[in-house]
């Protein structure tokens, strides 16, 4: 009996240190353990607040406007010798010229709307691209340094066909202001467009 002992008590000791040890363990791994660091950011307000978007804008409405002025023009003369055509007897040498100068102007306009219509949208579409890119690195590049693990949007724009309008939803319902890098983010934006002006000049 007193041989059987000595083994029953090592294994005992020895159970009770390695359970001791896993206890150990995993209380350690428990305290290293760290919820992930967490931003919230507001998009839309970088988008509105961002000058790059604003010069950007004024350029495309100083596009646009050429372009409704030019068009605009055009159907003027349109309607001028469709007027004059109709005072006009048909089949004479005035009516004739009349006619030839209004197919001429006719395919202007069409011309115009297929080619600087287009390229407008080109324009405007090639611009909101350049922006969200710059935007999504800006926020990356912030993320990055302040070594941060997750963004979350703050707000998204929901539309409600039925009645005709949009407005503006909190995903984010509360957070703590330095939790918000919304106006770092804008900042660094917009001191980088500003440098970056200044040297292209």
């Amino acid at each position: 009996m007193r041989k059987l002992r000595w083994p029953v008590a090592l294994l005992t000791v020895s159970l009770l240190g390695v359970s001791g040890w896993m206890f150990f363990v995993g209380a350690q791994a428990f305290t290293r353990f760290l919820p992930p660091r967490t931003a919230v950011v507001n998009i839309s307000q970088i988008f509105e607040s961002f000058d790059k978007r604003k010069d950007r804008a004024e350029e495309l409405k100083t596009t646009f406007q050429t372009f409704s002025d030019d068009f605009k023009a055009l159907n003027e003369q349109i309607e001028l010798l469709e007027r004059e055509l109709k005072d006009l007897k048909p089949g004479s040498k005035a009516f004739k010229q009349k006619a030839l100068d209004h197919i001429e102007l006719d395919a202007k306009r069409t011309e115009l709307r297929n080619t600087r219509g287009k390229e407008f949208d080109a324009q405007r579409t090639g611009y909101l691209d350049e922006i969200r890119k710059e935007i999504k690195a800006e926020i990356a590049v912030v993320a990055q340094a302040e070594e941060l693990d997750l963004i979350l949007e703050k707000a998204v724009t929901a539309e409600n066909p039925q009645a005709g309008m949009g407005f503006h939803w909190a995903i984010v319902h509360f957070a703590k202001p330095e939790f918000d890098i919304t106006k770092k983010v804008t900042d660094r934006l917009n001191e980088r467009y500003k440098r970056d002006s200044g040297a292209s000049r």
